[in-house]
């Protein structure tokens, strides 16, 4: 005999449908996040280290710099502005223009292809994780949330059990730290996704980086000199976002960083992402020196 719903079921189904809706959008929600390690602290702070009363990072909740070049002051304003505050550190490669490249140049491997003033790094070198290591705690005294880590593609170039567990080495010594908020500080690593993949394999839920971050996912850069960004090939784009996706599957953070000139396009790489779930940031410089408006 076919049975009348009650109208406590009907509500109960209802409820949850709505649940179920809601959490699934909330789901695909990314924090918005802007990458900014060539910007300058005095193009957006004032001599009284403040921004601006219009801020110029509305809309972002984690903003991404190279702090060894802004005060604790500008970070605190940032932080007092609602912001979260990741720092730019580079760990697989050296730059001639750090204060201390004097001091690691004899640790120098190969040029680092396209970019002039750089060279992939020996990380085995203990002196170098130390190096990176008291890097983290000077960004950390300035007031730092957590860490973007570049590099760790210097595993891919030198594929060695030693380079990856020296890599290992280094992040486990950043993440333990203690931000000035009292918690470890987030690290997320941008590109390195042979060293990403290594990592996951091992299947421990112990990483010691909570994100990851991907470069030239939906375009690709084809004149460094010039800044010429066309569509990502089919190939590549393809085995991004497939390693994307295991790395949400994971727990990780996903964001995505092109670099892209119309605004077309933009519109089409960020609902891409939103509909992923990935967090993205898009950039219309290589230098990574101009904050993009959120919309």
């Amino acid at each position: 005999m076919k049975k009348t719903p009650s109208v406590f079921l009907i509500l109960l189904l209802l409820f949850a449908c709505i649940f179920l809706s809601y959490t699934g959008v909330q789901a695909k929600a990314a924090p918005t996040l802007c990458i900014l390690p060539g910007l300058h602290a005095d193009s957006v702070f004032g001599e009284d280290n403040r921004l601006p009363a219009k801020d110029p990072f509305a809309g972002y909740h984690i903003v991404i710099i190279d702090a060894e070049s802004y005060q604790p002051e500008q970070i605190q304003e940032l932080h007092d502005r609602g912001h979260l505050v990741y720092s730019y550190l580079n760990i697989g490669s050296l730059e001639t223009f750090r204060s201390d490249y004097e001091d690691y140049k004899d640790l120098r491997l190969d040029h680092y292809e396209n970019w002039p003033n750089e060279y992939w790094i020996d990380v085995t070198d203990g002196r170098w994780q130390d190096r990176c290591s008291a890097r983290g705690n000077d960004l950390i005294a300035k007031g730092v949330d957590g860490f973007f880590i570049d590099n760790t593609d210097v595993y891919s170039h030198y594929k060695t059990k030693r380079v990856k567990h020296c890599l290992d080495a280094i992040l486990k010594r950043l993440r333990k730290k203690t931000t000035l908020a009292g918690s470890n500080p987030q690290i997320i690593l941008n590109g390195g996704s042979t060293y990403v993949i290594a990592k996951l394999e091992e299947k421990k839920e112990d990483r010691s980086f909570t994100g990851i971050c991907q470069e030239s996912v939906y375009d690709r850069v084809t004149d460094y000199d010039h800044e010429v960004f066309k569509h990502q090939t089919a190939s590549s784009k393809k085995y991004y976002l497939s390693y994307l996706k295991k790395c949400k599957k994971a727990g990780l953070s996903v964001t995505v960083l092109d670099y892209v000139k119309s605004r077309s396009r933009m519109n089409a790489i960020r609902k891409a992402c939103k509909k992923l779930g990935y967090s993205c940031y898009l950039s219309t410089s290589l230098a990574l020196n101009k904050i993009t408006p959120v919309k």
